[in-house]
């Protein structure tokens, strides 16, 4: 793998529908992605100096099984987030090709903080204490313990994505960067995914098997999951390779959890999420000349 390089890369955001792209990418036969997501070795700003997937060699490892026609793929929902990963991986590969997935803020704030929940991450039981808290989480007070990447705790400082995008688009020129909204890809799946395959220069016709990734769950016992993740981690991540044990720990998450739906918001906190992010809506339509009003509702 001596000149091997990934050719692109799934930014984020996060809950932005990047857990399906993913699974509908790696379907294709032209492309190779390791199961496993969210490994965030280029955004080294966000992640503890002894962080496992920082070692180059241990990170590439995950694509050894990369054919020499195939193109290579990650998805790091969190590389928008860091203000290192752009310019760490134009400096590894500036011919990369960058995915970037977007939904309304209000939208990912919320479901972000249920997803962090769910995973035993969120320390804060009510999502409206958790935003009005954030001066303190910034300044280090009431955070997690427990949790890799600490700033994705800050549930309006992540979604304010015009800046993240600008970091991208100061080092990448525009036709190596695609947009994704989310009502495009939920509502027109199929168009949205061969899309992306013609951006990535592959076949645009294959059609993937396509079906519900990452719906809102809750987690059936707490105890079980610490457990289940105790030993993964400790006991069988010690002789079973790294896809084999990603799809351990999905087998052993689908067995502890329900689907429902995410409890709606109240009023009051729709209303300060709507404070919090009206500038933020009208810079990013601003910033991609799109008409992004509907996202005020």
């Amino acid at each position: 793998m001596a000149n091997f390089k990934i050719d692109f890369f799934c930014v984020g955001a996060a809950k932005s529908g990047t857990t399906a792209l993913h699974y509908f990418l790696r379907q294709h036969p032209e492309i190779y992605m390791p199961l496993k997501k969210e490994i965030h070795h280029f955004a080294n700003d966000l992640l503890k100096k002894n962080d496992y997937w920082l070692q180059k060699d241990v990170f590439l490892k995950l694509f050894r099984k990369t054919k020499e026609n195939q193109t290579a793929g990650e998805t790091s929902v969190f590389y928008l987030l860091s203000e290192n990963a752009a310019k760490n991986i134009f400096e590894y590969n500036p011919e990369a090709k960058i995915i970037i997935m977007l939904r309304n803020p209000a939208e990912v704030s919320y479901s972000l903080y249920s997803q962090l929940v769910f995973n035993g991450e969120e320390n804060i039981m009510d999502f409206r204490k958790a935003i009005e808290i954030e001066a303190d989480r910034k300044k280090g007070i009431n955070l997690p313990e427990n949790t890799r990447i600490i700033k994705k705790h800050l549930y309006i400082e992540t979604v304010k994505f015009t800046e993240q995008i600008k970091r991208f688009q100061k080092l990448f020129p525009s036709k190596q960067i695609h947009f994704i909204f989310f009502e495009d890809f939920k509502q027109n799946t199929l168009q949205t995914v061969q899309n992306t395959y013609q951006f990535l220069n592959i076949n645009d016709s294959f059609v993937p098997k396509l079906k519900i990734h990452n719906a809102n769950k809750k987690i059936k016992n707490r105890r079980m999951q610490k457990f289940s993740t105790f030993v993964i981690n400790k006991v069988f991540s010690k002789f079973i390779d790294e896809d084999n044990l990603e799809k351990l720990r999905n087998f052993m998450i689908s067995i502890n959890n329900i689907s429902m739906e995410r409890t709606p918001l109240d009023k009051a906190t729709k209303q300060i999420l709507k404070n919090k992010l009206a500038l933020e809506i009208d810079n990013l339509g601003n910033l991609l000349n799109k008409n992004l009003t509907n996202w005020y509702k």
